[in-house]
């Protein structure tokens, strides 16, 4: 393994402008997309299972086929970025993720649903462990944890997004058809745009492909001059002390070695009670699948997604009024 500490001091005295707020926007809307396929599913379900007189448990396999795709992406995605690299691993997983999104557009049963979705999640699990390095090693030591920070902003968005699209879109007539093509084909120009970003240096570096890392910090140089209305560079520190690159490892187990398994139990401990409460709390009791409700009866299609509870028929802004009288917010 080679490496340059020049390269790795050219890259951390550069200032953050706008060439690199752009890498942050092409990886932050793949969290958008990543977040808006999570909450829509929530949307759609109901009205998939009156098209194709799905049962709750069948429903329940819908939802969860998407996790179950993620897991298996994300993991990949940590093994073939560190031998791939992190640019074809970002846009090999968006281009499998919008193919699968789209698809379920022309969905015509459970096992094709149930198919889709596990794609999806292959795509988005990859896109979401990959898009982090990525951009932080194009941030400088001082920035870099508020920058990679960002990138949570753009989920939230994504839940916006979702909210909105089920709220007004998911009802049409093949509504839930249509949301699935605009939750897919704009990540077709994310996919062209994406093409153009470079591959990161650092992991260049620790290829040994020390002239290709150089290539690129001289172009985001140029970029970021540019940027700044050709205001110099500070200086490239004469002495230079960088930390040896380390040791790239494909085994799973590479994370509770040296000294990482109390970081590695705190992050997952922390990322299990955060996504389930996100995910996996209780919905309202007057708008869940109601199992007593009539199958086929507008009643039975009633979801709650944490805003309201409604008839498939009735309009989005509309709420609908629980068993008991009271009405589900």
């Amino acid at each position: 393994m080679s490496s340059d500490p020049r390269i790795v001091a050219r890259l951390e005295r550069l200032p953050m402008a706008r060439p690199q707020y752009g890498i942050l926007l092409a990886g932050g809307l793949g969290h958008l997309f990543q977040a808006l396929d999570i909450v829509i599913i929530g949307f759609m379900l109901p009205y998939l299972k009156v098209e194709f007189d799905l049962s709750n448990g069948e429903i329940g396999l819908i939802g969860g086929a998407a996790p179950i795709g993620m897991i298996i992406g994300a993991v990949a995605a940590g093994l073939f970025g560190d031998r791939l690299g992190r640019k074809s691993v970002m846009l090999y997983a968006l281009l499998l993720f919008c193919a699968a999104s789209v698809s379920i557009a022309f969905a015509n049963g459970l096992v094709f649903i149930i198919v889709a979705r596990i794609v999806a999640g292959l795509g988005g699990g990859a896109e979401a462990a990959i898009v982090s390095p990525y951009i932080s090693e194009f941030a400088t030591g001082r920035n870099r944890g508020r920058f990679v920070s960002g990138v949570t902003l753009f989920f939230s968005l994504g839940n916006v997004v979702a909210a909105l699209l089920g709220s007004f879109v998911v009802p049409l007539d093949d509504g839930w058809r249509i949301t699935s093509v605009l939750c897919g084909l704009p990540v077709l120009v994310l996919l062209w745009w994406r093409r153009s970003l470079p591959e990161s240096p650092r992991w260049l570096l620790s290829q040994g492909r020390v002239a290709e890392a150089d290539a690129v910090v001289t172009r985001l140089e140029e970029r970021v001059v540019a940027a700044t209305g050709g205001r110099p560079l500070p200086p490239v520190p004469a002495m230079v002390d960088v930390p040896a690159a380390p040791r790239v490892s494909t085994s799973p187990w590479e994370v509770w070695r040296n000294g990482l398994a109390r970081v590695t139990t705190a992050t997952w401990l922390s990322s299990f009670v955060f996504l389930f409460a996100f995910f996996g709390s209780p919905g309202c009791r007057h708008c869940s699948w109601r199992s007593e409700w009539p199958r086929g009866s507008p009643r039975s299609t009633a979801s709650c997604c944490s805003w309201r509870s409604r008839s498939a028929t009735s309009p989005p802004w509309r709420s609908a009024t629980g068993s008991s009288g009271a009405r589900c917010w």
